[in-house]
């Protein structure tokens, strides 16, 4: 019985995100779906690592104020140690010599959503989006690719246009992880700095730096630079080439091509 719960809670951010539709009574529906395909090589400082490959699906819905996506992720890992994707970082949680060397399946499912206090373009000085996102626990702990547990995030984010090409942004957010009795998981803090140009009407570049605490007691902290670029092929369709590199502990890097539509 608790295993039919469990799968059911696992489902919960699918049906939560056709709830704000009860509350609409009219005006145009605005809805987009994303996939993508990303590599991350995940190490320690004692030489262990693991390979994983994360191919995530999400459908997001907006409204006028706020928005809400839901993502379920299809990952393989490789590597004798089990994985968990927390507010977007991949971390490993441990080492587990019990795990096979390779595994795949599908990942937790994550309902999130944003807030927009603030828009600059209605002569505000800058633009507010407060963010929120729950992790449920769908993926298969057995196989080293969740927690088994939720997880809840909180955090803001500010944009400021410079000049008529260039945004700047920045935000932060908290995680409070759900705690596991295999290992030591802390909740976790991370927060970034971004810089957007536009060079086209079609083509766009983006730098980020980004930091995060470590899931793990007495690890590292996480410092990713990240740089991509983003091409509208249609009003409704775009493509995202981007690369991360791991200045500090793991991931070492990553590869994301991503894909989105509007309809």
């Amino acid at each position: 019985m608790a295993g039919k719960t469990k799968k059911w809670l696992a489902l919960l951010p699918a049906f939560l995100l056709f709830v704000p539709a009860l509350a609409v009574a009219e005006g145009p529906l605005n809805w987009e779906d994303s996939s993508s395909v990303s590599f991350e090589r995940l190490s320690d400082k004692k030489g262990l690592h693991s390979d994983l490959f994360i191919l995530p699906l999400t459908l997001k819905r907006s409204f006028e104020r706020f928005d809400l996506s839901v993502t379920l992720p299809y990952m393989f890992r490789n590597g004798n140690t089990a994985v968990s994707v927390v507010n977007g970082w991949a971390f490993r949680t441990g080492a587990r010599t019990n795990l096979r060397g390779s595994d795949n399946g599908f990942g937790d499912a994550v309902l999130e959503g944003n807030l927009y206090l603030l828009d600059e373009e209605k002569s505000w000085p800058i633009s507010l989006t407060l963010t929120g996102n729950v992790k449920a626990p769908s993926a298969p702990k057995s196989r080293g690719l969740g927690t088994g547990k939720f997880d809840e995030g909180i955090g803001f984010r500010l944009d400021k246009g410079l000049a008529e090409s260039w945004v700047v942004s920045a935000g932060a957010d908290y995680t409070f992880v759900g705690r596991i009795p295999e290992a030591k998981l802390k909740d976790v803090f991370s927060f970034y700095a971004g810089l957007f140009r536009k060079f086209t009407a079609r083509l766009a570049g983006v730098i980020s730096y980004e930091q995060s605490t470590p899931l793990l007691a007495g690890a590292r902290s996480f410092r990713d630079v990240t740089m991509g670029l983003n091409y509208r092929a249609t009003k409704k369709d775009s493509v995202f080439l981007g690369a991360t590199v791991e200045t500090a502990s793991n991931p070492d890097y990553g590869i994301t091509l991503a894909f989105s539509s509007r309809f």
